[in-house]
């Protein structure tokens, strides 16, 4: 009796190989995947406002008079660069409002300000856009400072920055380009991302930690589901599969016997 329930190594492979395909299958499928919230979908367009941003980077060219005079004096031509970036994030539980009310305050400390914000509470979860202006001398720095924040309140998941030459568009003016354009889409997870006081030294540690993580996640799914996908191979192959080949070779027996009776 034993041996009829116990399944065979054969049914292990199946059920082994159709776990994988249905992982597989809900990775790719998954509507919370990161992929689908791109940094691209966060961060404006350079060419959208020429208000954006603005660096001057030198190139030499000849003027008229100096190459009709044979090697003279070079003229530096501006080139106006418009630049935006992007950053996306996780901020533990309980301190999505602290991080909030710190994005408003350290940017108008360094003279720039708020040009949009949307934050959204719903199902007992905080979610926020913002999109700031910030001084192009401090654009840099202020990202990496962004960065640092939202890492010691949880983890930025991706940081983009687009640039694009403006010249032509201001038609040399710089002054016109005053801001660079900084894009923040945070939202409150359900449990605290932390990070161990190894791993804050040693960032191994931490990848150790999240493939531990993962694994505890997809051992709690993966076992049950090897399970009853396991128990549905063997009643297939064990039940159903005969059944219907039984009935399959009633049928074709009792077709035969009917061609073979005599016809009246």
């Amino acid at each position: 009796m034993s041996d009829t329930i116990k399944p065979k190594k054969k049914e292990h492979y199946i059920a082994g190989t159709l776990l994988i395909v249905a992982m597989l299958a809900l990775i790719a499928f998954s509507p919370n995947k990161p992929a689908p919230l791109g940094i691209a979908s966060i961060a404006p367009n350079p060419s959208d406002s020429v208000i954006q941003a603005q660096s001057v980077v030198p190139i030499p060219s000849s003027s008229s008079g100096g190459a009709s005079g044979g090697g003279g004096n070079s003229v530096i031509t501006p080139r106006i660069e418009a630049k935006s970036s992007g950053i996306i994030g996780q901020i533990n539980r309980g301190q999505f409002e602290d991080v909030a009310t710190q994005i408003r305050f350290d940017t108008e400390q360094i003279q720039g300000f708020v040009k949009s914000s949307d934050l959204i509470y719903s199902n007992s979860t905080w979610s926020g856009n913002w999109v700031l202006n910030v001084p192009t001398p401090k654009a840099q720095d202020f990202t990496f400072h962004l960065r640092q924040l939202i890492d010691s309140h949880g983890r930025v998941l991706s940081i983009q920055q687009k640039t694009q030459d403006v010249t032509e568009q201001v038609k040399g003016n710089a002054s016109a380009v005053p801001y660079s354009s900084l894009a923040v889409k945070l939202r409150e997870t359900s449990t605290t991302i932390s990070q161990s006081p190894m791993a804050q030294f040693f960032p191994a540690f931490q990848t150790i930690s999240d493939i531990g993580s993962g694994t505890i996640y997809w051992t709690i799914i993966g076992l049950p589901t090897y399970g009853l996908i396991l128990l549905l191979v063997m009643a297939s192959r064990r039940i159903f599969i005969p059944i219907l080949l039984k009935v399959m070779q009633v049928s074709k027996v009792e077709s035969t016997e009917a061609k073979e009776q005599p016809q009246p």
